[in-house]
């Protein structure tokens, strides 16, 4: 695979980010909590979208992706979090159950655009 600084268009870019969200775990995760930290508080305690502005989760996946981000942010309650190793080996299974894990690396792919846009400030096709 490439290098991301090795593309040349943005579609190029954009298929990259949605690979690497959809099969890293660090991606995921560090997508995964950049989005979170984009809702509302009102947002991210009702686990809702409330405000439709292109920014954090969309209304159908923000209920399980608030409960994902939280249990990186918090790992239930044993105190590690899981941003102090997303430089080491990570694995999301490590920090939530499989099945959540795979529901958020199936769900990142859709927010690359949005990401990528706040990575170079500039608009990405979606």
């Amino acid at each position: 695979m490439p290098r991301f600084s090795d593309l040349q268009t943005d579609s190029e870019r954009l298929a990259f980010v949605k690979e690497k969200l959809e099969k890293d775990d660090r991606w995921a995760a560090r997508g995964l909590l950049l989005l979170y930290s984009k809702q509302t508080p009102s947002e991210k305690k009702k686990k809702s979208t409330v405000n439709i502005n292109g920014k954090g989760f969309n209304s159908y996946d923000a209920e399980i992706l608030t409960l994902a981000a939280k249990k990186l942010l918090h790992n239930g309650g044993d105190g590690e979090h899981a941003c102090n190793s997303l430089q080491a080996p990570f694995s999301l299974s490590a920090y939530m159950s499989p099945k959540l894990a795979d529901a958020v690396k199936g769900k990142m792919p859709k927010y690359a655009a949005q990401l990528l846009e706040h990575s170079v400030k500039s608009t990405y096709p979606r």
